[in-house]
């Protein structure tokens, strides 16, 4: 996928793995401490998660017990990918695009934040 992007140069792709392995090693430990259930109670923006039903890395089932006690006065919304796990934009490209061209048109309409 990175290798057809026009946005990405070789540099860039020779960078990634480092780059990402850098910022895990850095920000695993407060990553796993932050339950986020407790630390994101009120979101400000409209709250849109696309999940992979069958994600084993972070895991379908907690999302929508989360999304019941989320506020979210703009908005919230779930599209579950019903064949996908972690990467639903590889799993399921046509689904996911059209996802986020949903996505795009129903934000449009809200007004500028502040």
């Amino acid at each position: 996928l990175a290798f057809s992007s026009p946005f990405c140069s070789v540099a860039d792709l020779q960078s990634f793995w480092p780059g990402y392995c850098f910022s895990l090693s850095q920000l695993w430990g407060d990553i796993m401490k932050t339950n986020f259930t407790s630390s994101a109670k009120v979101l400000k923006v409209p709250a849109t998660f696309i999940h992979g039903v069958h994600d084993q890395l972070t895991p379908y089932e907690l999302l929508p017990p989360f999304l019941e006690t989320l506020e979210a006065p703009l908005g919230k919304q779930l599209f579950p990918f019903e064949s996908s796990a972690h990467w639903p934009f590889l799993e399921e490209t046509e689904q996911f695009i059209q996802c986020v061209k949903s996505i795009k048109a129903s934000n449009s309409r809200l007004p500028a934040l502040e």
